[in-house]
């Protein structure tokens, strides 16, 4: 991911810091750094965490890599709805963890029955838009831009390209309030269900999804 100093579009009423203050801000940001931006006030710790829960089997839990059905425009992983969502669900596998089996999680907590199993992110190829891109942008509620390319070897950006550049914005928001002593309120825990019983607790990222900028295919904007 590249940093866009050029950009100036703005978003009305997308811009919304946690003060209830719209942001105007226009920078590009290098992923994963957090964006540079003045100390502003944010929404308190939560003592006891939120918990989502859903059932997911493991065959179930596995994005369709099948291509975007004719005249989508954003992949379905991605495209915005009204109620927060996982950036990236999580899956429970009989694989063994590996190193960033855990990518999509908001920390390294899991909590879970002992039988073996564990959760993993799947990392979708996928192009995230059709007709697929070699880059996209993607303006955060804060006004900056996130520059996310095709990674190596690929054609398109994917899907699993867009995920992986939102929760580095996202953990960089994260820590830049945690050293405030706040919180951005940007994860929660998810309770997911195997089939056979199998029960896992994990911390994730939330958001909305993006909205399309401008009607442009390669432009996009981050709902929370």
């Amino acid at each position: 991911m590249s940093i866009d100093n050029t950009s100036n579009h703005r978003l009305r009423g997308h811009g919304r810091l946690s003060s209830g203050r719209s942001s105007n801000v226009d920078r590009g940001i290098e992923y994963p750094a957090a964006p540079r931006m003045v100390t502003i006030p944010l929404p308190p710790v939560h003592d006891t965490p939120t918990i989502t829960t859903v059932r997911r089997d493991s065959a179930q839990g596995l994005p369709n890599d099948s291509l975007i059905p004719e005249g989508r425009i954003l992949s379905v992983d991605l495209e915005h709805r009204e109620i927060p969502r996982a950036v990236v669900s999580p899956v429970i596998s009989d694989m063994p963890g590996y190193t960033g089996h855990m990518w999509g999680a908001a920390n390294e907590y899991v909590d879970s029955a002992r039988n073996g199993r564990s959760v993993h992110f799947v990392d979708s190829i996928t192009a995230a838009t059709t007709p697929p891109q070699m880059r996209l942008r993607i303006i955060t509620p804060w006004g900056e831009t996130l520059i996310v390319d095709r990674r190596a070897g690929n054609t398109h950006v994917a899907i699993g390209d867009v995920q992986r550049a939102v929760i580095g914005w996202m953990r960089g928001i994260e820590q830049m309030a945690m050293i405030q002593g706040q919180s951005a309120r940007l994860t929660q825990r998810m309770v997911v269900w195997a089939r056979d019983g199998t029960r896992m607790e994990v911390d994730i990222w939330m958001w909305r999804g993006l909205i399309q900028v401008g009607g442009r295919i390669d432009l996009w904007a981050i709902q929370l």
